[in-house]
């Protein structure tokens, strides 16, 4: 036990004077929704919806047989988590029968855990029970790892099922009890409860000399608390048993680097009966943590004031990826105008956009929430009344609002007209074969509105093109110039597009190759529309006061991860995005910075400029600062949400980390439910490392959770249920 001494300090153990409370230290409660809570698996029906949660991959749907409830391992291999929180033997009891291979002999399967074989079986076409022992050492306290290796496997039928072996039940025995009737808990007074054979784990980034300390703990029906510890390139955990009173338990020797560090509170029990509470727990750092300077609170200005604030022209075009402009490093000449704009602005090296589709991005970027606070997420989901817009903001504090939109998605029906005294939505045209209304048009409108304008007034403006979006169907002339080498004129059209999932991967490049040239005439045609917008502004002697952001909704993808256009995935290629911005005076003209440039960002930073309070609730951050000569670099994390039907998931960015987390909506699982990159090494998420990194998997998760748990209409970002909207001058629809 002598290795215990550096680390752990146990209530009573010893008698070094006890150390000065560190200045840094928060409620253990507080962090709540940062743990991830684990309860003992001990049964798992499969074919039961909430036995999906377990399943990795290899799984085909749930499926009902008489009585059976059972799903079917597909192809190769199939696998699944169990949670442990007491490691000791168990007994692994698994029931199925399989695939019938004609007169063969039967399936034999392959049980492996956390990578180590522990035993193979024969299952038979008729139902068998399979009874293998699970030993201590084979297991580990937290989430464990089963795989099921098949012998063989029919082909795949024409849903992509490859059966192998139809799976009825598992069932882990040993740990004794009936199991816990509820999840661990956080009570009203701020304290802990774990029932026996569950825990709460926390991963966070931590330095050394951390520690937690407790001012009681109650154990009842015999059940003990297990504190354990783990830093990122550990191999072992560092754990201490407590049974009652105040405690303390040191996470990371003083002076030793800041790391992930992973701490578990466990609740034991011989019987599997049993709960802890655990009073007054509290985290302690070594010194205080830096907290963001407040935001200073600004009074809007009204009538003369406003009028000598900067016009603001946000630019957002949807389906752009910033690798297929020239600023960003293509070499194709995609973008010359808004090239020669970035000479004069500030460019984000890395953009990024909150939702890989145009409604949810946009209603971030119009109300600086994400999109799991403003709602907007679904197809048939509207941006809802009580949340506040940017458009109503300024037009409480004089600003005239306009927004001219080409995405059908993007228009008043949806709510998107909150805020704005004009708004004039361009509609599809379902039997064109451009379908959007092109930029040039867009264009076109956007210059009546600046023709009638109220010079007197500030003037906010959102203009909103859909090209270069599928269908990809450019004009003549820059399809001449970027995509002459594609001979198929239906290349690109609704048509042409219908059978991408069909082609196989030697097919699924060629027709890549092919429509990403289209795809790049588009952008040339948006790249034009925004130069003339420019040469308006020049023309007009507007450009010295207006502050021009241009930005993109989302990616686009052509097959780099199996897919087609947008709003299925959260790859890169749908959430890179361009972001520029030029300030009146030419403030950090021709600048670079790394970013990240997000979404949530634009609000902060427009209300900045036009002199008002930014609300504290907003998440994002002004990049008025971030953009100044000198500035510190800062990587907060980013957040990326799906809330589609079928394809819902979310992913968060840190320090080069990205996690993708999944529902199981999908009914054959493919695709494990967590995926884990590190950008900077793999920028294509070609690798993905959940399994090799869990402290990196389960630290992002952390700050998922949290995100996830907060009010989806954030306080200060949405009217109080009866709050009148912001006072606005009523003005005709469609003109200023």
């Amino acid at each position: 036990m002598r290795w215990l001494a550096p680390w752990l300090l146990l209530a009573g153990a010893c008698a070094r004077p006890e150390p000065p409370l560190p200045p840094a230290s928060e409620p253990l409660v507080d962090l709540f929704d940062r743990a991830r809570p684990a309860i003992e698996t001990r049964t798992i029906d499969f074919g039961e919806p909430e036995a999906r949660e377990r399943l990795w991959t290899g799984w085909g749907p749930d499926e009902r047989a008489a009585e059976r409830t059972f799903a079917w391992g597909h192809g190769e291999r199939s696998s699944l988590t169990f949670e442990i929180v007491d490691r000791r033997p168990r007994r692994l009891v698994l029931e199925g029968w399989s695939h019938r291979f004609g007169d063969d002999p039967p399936q034999q399967v392959s049980v492996r855990v956390n990578g180590e074989e522990i035993g193979r079986r024969l299952v038979p076409a008729e139902p068998v029970r399979l009874e293998l022992e699970v030993g201590r050492d084979v297991l580990v306290a937290g989430e464990n790892r089963l795989e099921l290796v098949y012998g063989r496997h029919a082909r795949p039928d024409a849903a992509g099922l490859a059966r192998a072996v139809a799976w009825d039940e598992l069932r882990l025995t040993g740990a004794g009890g009936d199991g816990p009737d509820a999840p661990p808990a956080a009570t009203p007074a701020g304290d802990l409860e774990l029932p026996a054979s569950t825990a709460l784990e926390w991963t966070l980034e931590l330095p050394g000399g951390s520690w937690l300390a407790w001012s009681g703990l109650v154990a009842r029906g015999g059940a003990r608390l297990e504190l354990a510890v783990t830093g990122d390139g550990e191999r072992h955990e560092r754990t201490a048993v407590f049974t009652s009173g105040a405690g303390r338990f040191r996470l990371g020797a003083d002076g030793e680097r800041h790391r992930l560090r992973r701490f578990a509170l466990r609740a034991l029990s011989q019987e599997g009966r049993g709960s802890l509470r655990l009073e007054g727990a509290r985290l302690h750092l070594p010194g205080p943590e830096p907290r963001e300077p407040a935001r200073a609170a600004r009074e809007p200005a009204s009538g003369a004031a406003a009028a000598s604030r900067p016009d603001l022209l946000v630019y957002l075009v949807g389906a752009l990826r910033a690798d297929h402009l020239g600023c960003y490093g293509y070499p194709r000449a995609t973008s010359p105008r808004l090239d020669a704009f970035a000479r004069g602005a500030t460019r984000f090296r890395e953009g990024r956009a909150q939702a890989p589709w145009a409604r949810p991005a946009v209603a971030t970027l119009l109300t600086g929430l994400l999109p799991v606070a403003h709602r907007a997420e679904g197809d048939a989901d509207r941006l809802p009344e009580r949340v506040v817009t940017l458009a109503e903001r300024l037009a409480a504090a004089g600003y005239q609002t306009a927004m001219v939109t080409a995405e059908d998605g993007v228009a008043g029906r949806f709510g998107f007209q909150q805020g704005f005294e004009s708004f004039v939505a361009l509609r599809e045209r379902k039997r064109s074969r451009a379908v959007h209304a092109r930029a040039a048009e867009v264009d076109r409108a956007v210059a009546e509105l600046l023709e009638r304008r109220d010079r007197a007034r500030p003037l906010f403006l959102v203009v909103l093109v859909a090209d270069p979006a599928a269908p990809y169907v450019p004009e003549a002339r820059f399809r001449a110039r970027l995509a002459a080498d594609v001979r198929d004129p239906s290349a690109g059209t609704r048509r042409g597009l219908a059978g991408l999932a069909g082609l196989s991967a030697e097919a699924a490049r060629g027709r890549a190759r092919e429509l990403a040239a289209l795809y790049d005439a588009e952008i040339a045609a948006v790249d034009e529309a925004f130069g003339a917008l420019l040469d308006r502004l020049d023309a007009r002697a507007l450009a010295a006061r207006t502050a021009v952001f241009f930005v993109g909704a989302h990616g686009e993808e052509f097959a780099e991860h199996g897919g087609w256009g947008h709003g299925a995935t959260l790859f890169e290629e749908q959430l890179r995005v361009p972001f520029l911005m030029r300030l009146p005076g030419g403030s950090g003209a021709g600048t670079v910075r790394p970013g990240p440039a997000e979404q949530i960002d634009l609000a902060p930073t427009v209300l900045e400029l036009a002199g008002l309070e930014v609300p504290a609730a907003l998440p994002g951050r002004s990049l008025l600062a971030a953009a100044a000569p000198g500035a510190a670099a800062s990587r907060p994390p980013s957040f990326a949400f799906l809330g589609r039907p079928g394809h819902r998931s979310a992913s968060v960015v840190r320090s080069q980390w990205k996690l993708i987390l999944r529902a199981r909506e999908e009914a054959l699982l493919t695709r494990p439910p967590v995926e884990l990159y590190a950008l900077g090494s793999d920028p294509g998420e070609g690798t993905d490392l959940a399994l090799e990194r869990p402290l990196h998997r389960a630290w992002l998760a952390g700050e998922l959770a949290a995100v996830e748990a907060r009010p989806r209409a954030a306080r200060g970002g949405a009217r109080r249920p009866g709050e009148p909207a912001p006072e606005r001058r009523a003005q005709p629809r469609g003109g200023i």
